[in-house]
């Protein structure tokens, strides 16, 4: 008798103590989220937390907790940077679960953070990998969705710079042999890797970048000596530093912009920032200025589709943002950008 009732007590304890993986996902958040919104340098704080926590579990529990972390800090909502390192660290831990994965994930999710991750941590941690031509036509080419096809050329313009030892001229050589229809994405991952350095940084290749106003005149002069394909690409990674140097207010950053010879290039500027600015910016109001300098053009409806598209392909807590968005567009514009909202 007395052994069954120590057994019902230790299946009893063990039911008490036992905790549901939803219960772990909030527990790992809130930890993660009272560390780093007390550091100054949040960012780098979350990065560091989300890539112990998939070395400890992986990919896809992190991703939950990631998710849980927007209910917690809104500054995690932006979370291409944490979704990346996410990924890689999922790699590291098992590299042969790359190809897996990599089909398992929402390519999309944190506007292609994961998948980013996955890949560069496959060519960072599979010694057979062999970066050439062939094979990134052969993985990029067979995707079905075009967004796959040009995510996963731009993680290896990223890459090639890194193979390229950091040579800007040999990395974009290798862009131009490239025949893929999304091959433009090559030159955007390079100027992007050049930009942030943080591929380059890991290696020991370069300091990463802290950018600063000081630091803009550097770039620009850098875009100004390509043309093309490649020139359009590198003003439109300008569009995600402006927005970063000048806090997300689009119309600085429009006229910033306006810095490029032509007018490709600085409407491709200006449409990189929106895509950042929808997403990081802290103010509605400034959310709801992004396409008021295209009022009454024709690049009006393209600005607000890729506000949406935005928005939605980062994250469906921004629901709402769109919601006020779109409330606050000229009335004949409404109806399409709720349409465009309702129908992601």
């Amino acid at each position: 008798m007395l052994a069954l009732v120590l057994v019902s007590l230790t299946i009893l304890i063990l039911l008490l103590s036992k905790k549901s993986t939803p219960d772990l996902i909030n527990i790992e958040a809130s930890n993660i989220a009272s560390v780093c919104q007390k550091s100054g340098f949040y960012k780098n704080c979350y990065e560091q937390e989300l890539t112990k926590l998939t070395k400890k579990n992986n990919l896809f529990f992190s991703q939950e907790v990631l998710y849980k972390l927007w209910d917690i800090d809104n500054r995690t909502r932006g979370c291409h940077n944490f979704a990346h390192r996410i990924g890689l660290a999922q790699v590291q831990k098992d590299p042969d679960s790359w190809n897996k994965i990599l089909g398992s994930i929402d390519p999309q999710s944190c506007s292609g953070g994961f998948f980013h991750g996955i890949l560069e941590g496959h060519a960072r941690f599979d010694p057979t990998f062999e970066l050439t031509k062939s094979y990134v036509e052969s993985l990029c080419g067979n995707k079905d969705n075009k967004y796959n096809e040009g995510s996963c050329i731009h993680i290896f313009g990223h890459l090639f710079l890194v193979e390229s030892n950091g040579d800007i001229a040999k990395a974009t050589a290798f862009c131009d042999s490239l025949t893929l229809s999304s091959s433009d994405q090559c030159y955007s991952g390079v100027f992007m890797e050049n930009m942030t350095k943080e591929n380059l940084s890991v290696h020991g290749l370069a300091t990463q970048s802290n950018w600063t106003q000081a630091s803009l005149s550097t770039f620009e002069e850098l875009c100004l000596g390509y043309e093309g394909k490649a020139a359009n690409s590198c003003w439109g990674e300008m569009g995600h530093m402006y927005a970063a140097v000048y806090n997300d207010d689009p119309q600085i950053v429009f006229d910033a912009c306006k810095r490029a010879p032509e007018n490709e290039s600085s409407t491709n500027c200006y449409f990189h920032a929106v895509a950042k600015m929808s997403v990081t910016s802290d103010s509605q109001s400034n959310v709801n200025g992004i396409c008021k300098s295209y009022e009454g053009s024709t690049f009006f409806d393209t600005c607000v589709n890729r506000v949406i598209d935005a928005l939605l392909h980062a994250s469906p807590k921004f629901y709402e943002r769109g919601e006020n968005f779109c409330q606050s567009l000229p009335e004949e514009s409404r109806f399409s950008c709720f349409e465009q909202l309702m129908q992601n």
